[in-house]
């Protein structure tokens, strides 16, 4: 039986690839893998990988494989609920703050005591889990 040990990546379709790039690195501190025709892959943490892809590239390069490229425009949220990431500094209020003085709108629930929410350029959500340092240590 074949068993999972991890996600290699997580695709997000985005109507530029340079700005969505500059967001990543710019308010997450993501920076490039590498380059591909269609757009990139971005260092998300050890391991893990996030690839932007410019969807109306993917005609072109991807073809016979396009059924399920064939709608053009990017709606962010249609495709996935959210990308979920995890930081392993700061608290739930420097991270907060850190990602405001970047000019992003940071949205929060009152169920959840760990997690920060924002939108990127195209719409997609992105949930920051700021787990406590001692539950940090407990997952290293």
């Amino acid at each position: 039986m074949i068993k999972t040990d991890g996600i290699d990546h997580v695709v997000l379709f985005v109507k530029g690839c340079e700005r969505a790039k500059k967001f990543y690195n710019d308010v997450l501190g993501m920076t490039v893998h590498r380059e591909q025709p269609i757009g990139g892959f971005l260092n998300a943490g050890p391991g893990h990988l996030l690839a932007l892809f410019q969807k109306e590239r993917l005609h072109s390069w991807d073809e016979g494989r396009s059924r399920y490229h064939d709608a053009r425009d990017v709606i962010g949220g249609s495709e996935f609920n959210r990308v979920s990431l995890t930081t392993d500094s700061g608290t739930r209020q420097s991270v907060k703050a850190e990602i405001e003085s970047k000019g992003v709108k940071v949205h929060s629930r009152s169920d959840d005591h760990e997690g920060l929410y924002i939108d990127d350029p195209d719409g997609h959500q992105l949930q920051f889990h700021v787990a406590p340092p001692e539950a940090r240590a407990r997952h290293h």
